[in-house]
């Protein structure tokens, strides 16, 4: 296939919307070890959007990547999944997740379901987890919900791989997708699925192009989409749609907000380890010459390390006491970090400042 052919509709012909020459196949995932992070994974990404059916690609998306699923695993925001689908209707009490982090199976598997997950990469000690891509071989479990998390970006053929796990469950059951939703991180400039490597991204649109019915809803604050739909209604081809034409404006908006930061100030620190902070710091400052080090209150990032620029996480007191030593401002990426900022300067006389 070619490099520019689309993914679903398989012609060529796309609108270039964003060139990045140097993404972390990871983004947003610190690391323990400072030259491991310094010489982690990275892709070059091409995001474009096809001119025909309207799906969005990555042309430069290497197959044999190991990724890792990003999922929001808040305990609520699962309950909150596992009654949508109890809601919906299951047909029977074995349920199947395939090649995502197991999480919601394993609520599954707490409310009396028969469970089994499939993942040739899988690395944690669920006995129920098949180290293996779900195949005609294990037809005879017959699911009565196929489960897809946050995988469907790992394949260069994701309406293929669709059909594939449909045909072996013999079009019985429902299907269950759950995906980063492009929509909402194009209009928020949020860019948390842009910043990782992946081979598309996905909105309601073309999510709908897979089933003749299925119903789609958001979850989280809209930063996230799935898709629910009796698994006989997976279609042969992908229904052509209306689709939005996407802009790379708000990309280069994006960019051109980092650079003018990055210009405007000699050192200064970086509070918060969202996807944008560490999409900041790698795009304008690999090379630590103006940010030395990020600030994190999440026990997770703390004494880690930032892939490709090596920026070290420090925990608040720690950071402070260097802040106003060196007399640094606070770089806020989200505003909602003014107050915790504010919690740990106290009376010190430290400058905070948003994006320029």
């Amino acid at each position: 296939m070619k490099k520019h052919t689309c993914l679903v509709c398989k012609l060529e012909g796309s609108v270039n919307l964003l060139k990045l020459p140097k993404v972390p196949t990871v983004a947003n995932n610190s690391i323990l070890d400072l030259i491991i992070a310094k010489n982690a994974d990275y892709q070059q990404v091409e995001i474009n959007q096809c001119k025909n059916c309207g799906f969005i690609f990555n042309s430069n998306f290497s197959p044999n990547t190991n990724l890792k699923s990003f999922s929001n695993n808040n305990s609520e925001y699962l309950k909150n999944i596992f009654a949508i689908l109890l809601k919906n209707g299951i047909p029977n009490k074995k349920v199947i997740e395939i090649g995502g982090d197991f999480e919601l199976l394993k609520i599954f598997k707490q409310n009396g379901f028969d469970v089994k997950g499939f993942d040739p990469n899988y690395q944690g000690d669920m006995n129920e987890i098949v180290k293996e891509d779900y195949s005609e071989s294990f037809s005879d479990f017959n699911p009565g919900l196929i489960i897809i998390r946050n995988s469907l970006e790992k394949s260069i053929d994701p309406f293929g791989k669709i059909k594939e796990i449909a045909k072996i469950n013999k079009y019985k059951g429902k299907t269950y997708i759950e995906t980063s939703n492009f929509e909402w991180n194009y209009e928020q400039k949020s860019f948390s699925s842009i910043f990782n490597a992946r081979s598309c991204y996905l909105t309601q649109k073309s999510i709908s192009m897979f089933f003749d019915e299925c119903e789609i809803g958001l979850l989280g604050e809209g930063e996230n989409l799935y898709c629910i739909a009796e698994t006989a209604e997976v279609l042969e081809l992908p229904h052509e749609r209306s689709f939005q034409k996407y802009s790379k404006d708000n990309f280069l908006d994006q960019f051109e907000q980092f650079q003018k930061t990055i210009n405007k100030h000699e050192k200064f620190i970086v509070w918060g380890t969202e996807d944008k902070s560490f999409a900041f710091v790698q795009f304008c400052d690999e090379n630590k010459t103006k940010i030395p080090f990020l600030v994190s209150t999440n026990l997770e990032f703390q004494g880690k390390f930032v892939p490709i620029s090596g920026h070290e996480i420090l925990e608040p007191n720690k950071a402070v006491e260097f802040i106003v030593a060196q007399e640094l401002p606070i770089f806020i990426p989200n505003f909602n970090y003014f107050e915790e900022v504010k919690s740990f300067t106290k009376e010190e006389r430290v400058r905070i400042f948003t994006w320029q």
